[in-house]
């Protein structure tokens, strides 16, 4: 267990917790903002949660607004450039490439802006370092990023973005889920557009079960007979990174608990918490459990298992 809290500490920096904590404290507001700044767009995304739309100020020429290119990509009409030009995209790679090509000539087709596409690692952390590099430095030659969700008050506070939503009718704005279009506000205003959203879910084989286990100690029962089977009982994502935090908080809130406190003190220091630590704990103890690579497990890793 102390080996499993090592690990979340490390991978829940103070900064992600201030993330959180400031995005669950402040509401969405939108407001007008002026297009004529210089400006790069950026796409927040979420391995367990849900991409976004930002406005990066950055160095070097004035760009037309590139935030209608997603936004219309997305299917909220409005802006249209006046000339054809190329803007640049940076994300990770496309889970349905092909996908991703039909869309982007489809938006190419409808507005005459090409998009290059710029692709990184699917790493999250990987992907902060080099958004960050390259924000930091004022550099204008990447329009669109694709990056974390948890990213929006860091970057917010950074003076990298500008807020973003005048451009969106109250119909368009109702036709985000709440929850998501809440992630892209901070201090007031939001700064981005959702562009998927995902849910953590559990799969099981129904071969090998009549039913899924209802509960988390009831996993750990199950996968635990299923250990000493000879197959491995249940798979998660437990590399040193993001993917980890994600699967213990949500072990965490089915105990009933939380991460951070009304007053944004940390408060997973409690009952729930141990006993958040101690389904983990059990999972790698029984031999057969979990997988035995899973301690090295991110998302890749557990699809193939």
């Amino acid at each position: 267990m102390r080996t499993i809290l090592g690990w979340l500490l490390l991978a829940v920096s103070a900064e992600r917790l201030l993330n959180v904590y400031l995005l669950s404290r402040h509401p969405s507001i939108f407001e007008q903002v002026d297009w004529r700044a210089p400006l790069a767009v950026g796409l927040l995304a979420g391995i367990a949660g849900t991409a976004l739309l930002l406005r990066v100020r950055t160095g070097g020429r004035a760009r037309k607004p590139p935030l209608a290119l997603l936004t219309l990509a997305l299917g909220i009409a409005g802006w249209m450039p006046a000339d054809a030009e190329t803007v640049t995209l940076a994300q990770f790679k496309p889970r349905d490439p092909a996908s991703e090509a039909q869309l982007l000539a489809t938006f190419t087709a409808r507005t005459g802006v090409r998009v290059r596409q710029r692709t990184l690692p699917n790493a999250s952390d990987v992907q902060h370092q080099q958004f960050v590099t390259w924000l930091a430095a004022r550099d204008s030659g990447v329009d669109v990023y694709q990056i974390d969700q948890i990213w929006t008050a860091e970057f917010a506070a950074a003076g990298w973005i500008r807020p973003a939503g005048a451009e969106l009718t109250a119909g368009e704005r109702a036709a985000f889920l709440r929850a998501p279009l809440a992630s892209a506000a901070w201090g007031g205003r939001l700064w981005a557009l959702p562009r998927f959203t995902e849910s953590g879910l559990l799969y099981y084989r129904r071969d090998v079960l009549p039913a899924p286990p209802r509960s988390w100690p009831e996993l750990v029962r199950v996968a635990t007979a299923l250990g000493t089977t000879g197959r491995s009982g249940y798979v998660f994502q437990g590399k040193q990174y993001e993917g980890l935090v994600v699967n213990f908080l949500e072990i965490l809130w089915a105990m009933g608990g939380r991460l951070l406190g009304e007053d944004g003190g940390v408060a997973v220091d409690s009952p729930a918490g141990v006993r958040a630590l101690e389904i983990l704990a059990a999972l790698l103890r029984h031999p057969g459990a979990a997988s035995p690579g899973v301690l090295t497990y991110a998302e890749h890793d557990s699809l193939q298992e």
